[in-house]
């Protein structure tokens, strides 16, 4: 049998040899690339893969858990989007709050209503001397004639019933919000009042019993070094009017335009005497009237009486004694420019 070349056999054997190949060529290929990479720890590994896909499951089931939970502190954009508006919402009207706080707060914060103060800008003091001669000549003098039946004493010669401290410079911005915290008292008062009484012997429908006075300033903050939004002060105000006019001039107190309100109220009855010598009418309301429930009246000789069911038209309603106590509400919030910088 002669020799085969191996050359020649090869040749004649192409087709088997190629299938070979393929057949092995799997093998090599998976100890590489499959065992290779299922090697634990190896950077890109498939158990690296697949490590990552498991937590990326887990992390996906608790999510799916809270959704289907309703948990609370799980937010979606429709939550992110509902918190916006609602922050756009309270945004506009925390600054409509702060537009009618300053507008219910401008009166107390303005100086007299005359051309020498009116051009004052904000944060400007007017001249010591000359604001101190305004009030002593025409501020104190004006509220004495416009609300003299109110606050003039029964002695021709006696003080007005008004608080006017002299100012001076350290002053001058306080006692001007006491001016207007006076003033709307006083108007609130002649407002509410509509009933008449007896009044230091002879009829009207309201007066002071003593000056007005106001206590020391009063802040809403802890710190020394916060400046507070609100501060107050407050008014003790004593007077006599009806007991039907009581609540009326609590009222009209409060719908002034200075914020205030009423801390304290008290109300009593006050001794009085009247006499009308037309009528020869005398009603004696002095210390028995806090011992019995009525009051004795006196009417002599007069032949036009119209009989006991007309006595309101003869005699004057007892007056109370009221004493007031009111906070003035007094607010420093930056200028509007400045707070829509700050928020910018």
């Amino acid at each position: 049998m002669a020799d085969l070349d191996p050359k020649e056999l090869a040749q004649r054997n192409v087709p088997l040899i190629v299938i070979y190949v393929l057949a092995l060529l799997p093998l090599p290929i998976w100890f590489v690339v499959v065992q290779g990479g299922l090697k634990e720890g190896k950077k890109d590994s498939v158990a690296d893969a697949l490590k990552k896909l498991k937590q990326k499951q887990r992390t996906i089931q608790q999510f799916s858990k809270r959704v289907k939970s309703n948990d609370p502190e799980l937010f979606s954009p429709h939550h992110v989007q509902a918190f916006n508006d609602r922050a756009a919402e309270l945004k506009k009207q925390i600054t409509q709050l702060e537009d009618a706080i300053r507008e219910r707060d401008k009166t107390l914060e303005q100086w007299f209503d005359d051309p020498q103060f009116s051009g004052l800008k904000e944060g400007q003091l007017p001249d010591p001397a000359d604001y101190a001669q305004y009030w002593k000549s025409k501020a104190i003098p004006q509220m004495v004639e416009s609300y003299g039946d109110l606050v003039k004493p029964p002695e021709e010669d006696g003080d007005p019933y008004l608080y006017a401290s002299q100012p001076v410079k350290d002053t001058m911005k306080r006692d001007q919000k006491r001016y207007w915290a006076q003033k709307y008292i006083l108007e609130g008062i002649r407002k509410g009042a509509k009933h008449e009484t007896v009044i230091d012997g002879k009829p009207g429908k309201a007066r002071l019993a003593s000056a007005i006075s106001f206590a020391s300033d009063r802040g809403n903050s802890n710190s020394n070094d916060e400046k507070p939004i609100v501060s107050s002060f407050r008014a003790q105000v004593e007077l006599r009017c009806s007991f039907r006019d009581v609540s009326t001039i609590c009222r009209e107190i409060l719908a002034q335009p200075i914020p205030m309100q009423i801390l304290g109220l008290e109300v009593s009855k006050h001794p009085f005497r009247f006499e009308d010598r037309t009528l020869q009418l005398t009603v004696d309301g002095s210390e028995k009237a806090f011992l019995d429930s009525n009051y004795s009246i006196k009417l002599d000789n007069f032949s036009d009486f119209k009989g006991d069911d007309k006595l309101e038209e003869y005699i004057p309603e007892p007056p109370v004694r009221v004493q007031l106590e009111v906070e003035i509400l007094d607010f420093d919030l930056p200028p509007k420019a400045e707070a829509k910088a700050e928020e910018e």
